[in-house]
């Protein structure tokens, strides 16, 4: 049975909550908003389409910066404006 939630929904769900990390083992670095007032996957959508690990932990993605190499770099140009997006949102908080 599928639930009667579209994307819209949950984004607006998003929008209004705010996820704990604590050690980033549980919370998704995608669809958790845990670093801005909007989940990654909402707020860089270009970037997302051609992330390869979606389902990736917060914490596994921050290690070594894991985040970066997921993503599908066969087109590096328009995704660019996303990639500096999520990038200074990590490197402006002291993770």
């Amino acid at each position: 049975m599928d639930t009667p939630c579209d994307d819209g929904d949950r984004a607006f769900f998003a929008a209004a909550t705010r996820v704990t990390i604590w050690n980033g083992e549980k919370a998704s670095f995608w669809c958790s908003n845990w670093l801005s007032r909007m989940a990654f996957r909402f707020l860089t959508p270009k970037l997302y389409k051609y992330y390869k690990a979606k389902s990736r932990t917060v914490a596994r993605a921050l290690r070594n910066n894991t985040w970066i190499q997921d993503i599908n770099h066969s087109h590096p140009v328009p995704l660019l404006q996303d990639y500096v997006a999520i990038w200074q949102l990590i490197d402006e908080t002291d993770i």
